[in-house]
């Protein structure tokens, strides 16, 4: 859902108690017309203008410095993450779920470490053999069975492997002296004696398909020959697949991924896209961690900020980059000059002392009240 972004009010640069004054008083006038409003302010307030403030219990306004949009302002894609720990595999479900092609990679505090691309997972299955067996060789056990909906029957921290795999599950135990499974990931059948061949022969890892249990005797080979043993639960061909996507995904992710601050302002962040070609960008807050990614599409269907402009028409005492924002309305009281939109809008401007005269004259013909404190505060303008 897109969000429904507030119309601000402002007054002028180095605002007085009128500007301020009427900015809130509007706001209020606005909100109770069901419009989301935010009162605002361009510079600091003076000594009476907060006095009167606090006197009626109003906060002051927000300091608005430039029109433009920043990127917390604007629609963007949630933020969606994995810790380093996660498995390639589970990474390729949290993507097929959210119906997202990359993934930022997060630590326990959502700070950002790195990301990581559906292109960074084909890697692992199209590039050359030694990347994809270097990262099998760090993998653990227990990654190794979450992937394979297995079962651990056994597990060793002596256990040594160099990420190879060989496949002999449909080979008889006589003939497994032909093969070289020395500290490889051996997936074997349900045979007990090819089984404790392929231990003796020192494989570093026993992945054994199309079996319920195993003789209590294999176990008893794996402990002496220090071979991790793991019962998978999938056949063969399913097994030799999705055991290429169990290393964690801090093997292949990207450690120093271009990203944005959520304070960037979304023109300036668009220009900067231009000098990549990602589909989409993290967005960090402050503390830097993940709020959310950004792409071209969210750039370029970034909505304006809608302005009302109250005690000032001139686009010179208003707020930097003005003409980049879609002014609404202008309630004043000052001359006319160098004032002119690309759509037509509501505007008021009247020969009166101050803009709180006129804004308290727009409750009286809408016939809603003014509440004593916003009444007080509009007074103290009206006086100043």
């Amino acid at each position: 859902m897109k969000k429904k972004n507030p119309v601000y009010i402002t007054g002028h640069r180095h605002p007085d108690t009128d500007s301020i004054a009427s900015s809130i008083a509007y706001a209020f006038f606005k909100k109770s017309m069901g419009i989301p409003t935010i009162p605002c302010r361009l510079g600091s307030l003076n000594a009476e203008t907060g006095y009167l403030l606090k006197r009626f219990g109003f906060d002051a306004p927000l300091l608005l410095q430039d029109a433009r949009m920043k990127l917390s302002e604007i629609e963007m894609d949630s933020p969606v993450s994995i810790t380093p720990d996660t498995t390639i595999y589970e990474t390729l479900q949290i993507m097929q779920q959210n119906n997202r092609a990359y993934c930022g990679v997060v630590d326990d505090e959502k700070h950002l470490l790195g990301i990581v691309t559906k292109s960074d997972v084909a890697v692992v299955g199209l590039d050359d053999t030694a990347r994809s067996i270097d990262i099998l060789a760090h993998t653990s056990s227990e990654n190794i069975r979450k992937t394979l909906n297995g079962q651990i029957l056994y597990d060793d921290a002596d256990a040594v492997i160099n990420g190879k795999v060989s496949i002999i599950a449909m080979t008889m135990p006589e003939r497994l002296n032909r093969y070289d499974v020395e500290k490889r990931i051996v997936i074997v059948g349900a045979d007990t004696m090819a089984q404790k061949k392929c231990i003796q022969l020192g494989a570093g890892m026993l992945i054994i398909v199309w079996a319920d249990k195993v003789d209590e005797s294999v176990i008893e080979e794996a402990k002496m020959h220090h071979c991790p043993i793991i019962l998978s639960g999938h056949g063969t061909m399913n097994t030799s697949r999705y055991l290429y996507f169990a290393p964690s995904v801090e093997r292949i992710m990207k450690h120093n991924p271009v990203f944005f601050h959520n304070h960037e302002l979304a023109e300036d962040v668009g220009v900067k896209m231009l000098r990549n070609r990602y589909r989409a960008y993290p967005v960090v807050d402050q503390n830097d961690q993940l709020v959310g990614y950004i792409s071209r599409y969210h750039i370029m269907d970034a909505p304006k900020r809608k302005l009302i402009l109250v005690d000032h028409n001139e686009f010179s005492q208003s707020v930097n980059a003005i003409e980049k924002s879609q002014v609404l309305e202008v309630i004043d009281h000052h001359r006319i000059n160098d004032f002119s939109t690309s759509q037509p809008v509501a505007f008021r401007n009247e020969i009166v002392g101050s803009t709180a005269t006129i804004v308290a004259t727009i409750f009286r013909e809408n016939q809603i009240p003014i509440p004593p404190n916003l009444a007080g505060l509009l007074l103290g303008a009206v006086l100043s």
